[in-house]
């Protein structure tokens, strides 16, 4: 099922069963109505057509909205409502819905930063510069109503996010790359996972059985891959950080290093500085753990001062503000003997982890690095 034949389905129910003959460039106005939307160019151009899995009510459809522009472009009474009911059906049938770039995200469980953020604009009619906001906000938060679960396999869905990723929109690129990874991920690896059977076809050997659809199988998971990566390339070329950063921890290298941090910057210094130590970047991983140290991180602090800085002064500091922050970052816990938390109930030997020991400094440098955490923990919670 795709847009193109929903579309065709209206024009073919309205000729064969009311003598309407309708262009097919108008179904998709009425179909976009039917959601609140002035034209299918404004509901496209910010919002994804999609579907959800038919096991509660459909979301309610505008039949006067889209009658009132089946008139706008054209038709006739007693046309408009009839139009209108006709593609209200073949919404119905195809469980067609419509779902935000952001909204489709957060259930992927994608961190995103939009690379226009600090714009606010509501999505536009371009041709009408008629303000859709009102729609967005009837729309906003569908999945999480009955009815409206999102079918992520859906053809519909990846055709509006092809065209939204044509657009030049970097959310709908990185949408895609995800789906693309849960396909990734729902394929067998390791031993099994194919190849050496692919390469078999390849160089000419004839294949049946399970030995053909394990050969299938890579070859579709390559493909899914390429496409990923694609996809992560495109959005990070328009300023997503999140897909800079995942193409850099699926792909360690200096160049993609160097993408990563010039796109994601200080929002994400933690996972820079992990990307840093990958590609042994000491250099770039303490600037980049400092950053998140200075920022409130924790955990970057005690990497900093138990294996980072080469300053006793500076590593001390990361402990005191640790401090000021309630955490003791020196502190050694009890573990098992398979690393797990100790428990008392359970015989067996302890071991001491986690910690870490510093050489004491003057009490005069000690007090200099107090001072600085002092200041730092001031910079925190301003």
């Amino acid at each position: 099922m795709t847009i193109k034949k929903i579309a065709f389905e209206v024009q073919c129910g309205l000729r064969q069963a009311h003598g309407i003959d309708i262009k097919r460039s108008h179904a998709h106005e009425v179909l976009a109505a039917l959601f609140g939307y002035a034209s299918y160019a404004a509901l496209t151009t910010q919002q994804l057509l999609a579907q959800h899995d038919g096991q509660a009510p459909a979301p309610s459809l505008d039949l006067a909205q889209a009658a009132a522009r089946a008139f706008a472009l054209g038709y006739e009474p007693p046309s408009p409502p009839i139009i209108a009911a006709e593609a209200a059906r073949a919404t119905e049938s195809a469980r067609l819905m419509v779902v935000s770039p952001n909204e489709l995200l957060a259930k992927l469980g994608v961190d995103y930063e939009h690379p226009q953020a600090n714009k606010s604009e509501a999505p536009t009619d371009k041709a009408t510069a008629q303000d859709d906001r009102d729609a967005d906000q009837d729309w906003e938060g569908n999945l999480d109503e009955p009815g409206a679960r999102l079918d992520l396999a859906s053809p519909v869905l990846r055709e509006s996010l092809l065209r939204m990723a044509d657009a030049g929109s970097a959310l709908a690129h990185l949408a895609l790359a995800q789906l693309d990874e849960e396909s990734i991920d729902s394929e067998p690896s390791g031993i099994n996972d194919g190849r050496y059977w692919f390469e078999q076809q390849q160089s000419g050997r004839v294949l049946t059985g399970v030995e053909l659809e394990w050969a299938e199988a890579y070859r579709d998971r390559s493909g899914d891959r390429h496409s990923r990566d694609h996809h992560w390339r495109r959005a990070a070329a328009l300023g997503s950080a999140e897909a800079a950063l995942r193409i850099a921890e699926e792909m360690p290298s200096d160049d993609n290093f160097e993408l990563a941090a010039r796109v994601a910057g200080a929002r994400h210094a933690n996972r820079l500085g992990q990307l840093a130590l990958r590609c042994e970047r000491l250099d770039d991983a303490r600037k980049w753990f400092r950053v998140a140290a200075e920022s409130g991180n924790t955990d970057a602090m005690k990497l900093l001062a138990s294996e980072l800085e080469t300053d006793l002064k500076e590593a001390w500091t990361w402990v005191h503000l640790a401090e000021l922050l309630s955490v003791n970052v020196m502190e050694y816990h009890a573990v098992g003997e398979v690393g797990l938390p100790a428990d008392s109930d359970e015989a067996g030997p302890i071991y001491a982890a986690g910690g870490f020991e510093l050489d004491r400094l003057p009490d005069d440098v000690d007090e200099a690095a107090k001072r600085r955490a002092r200041e730092l923990y001031k910079a925190i919670r301003a």
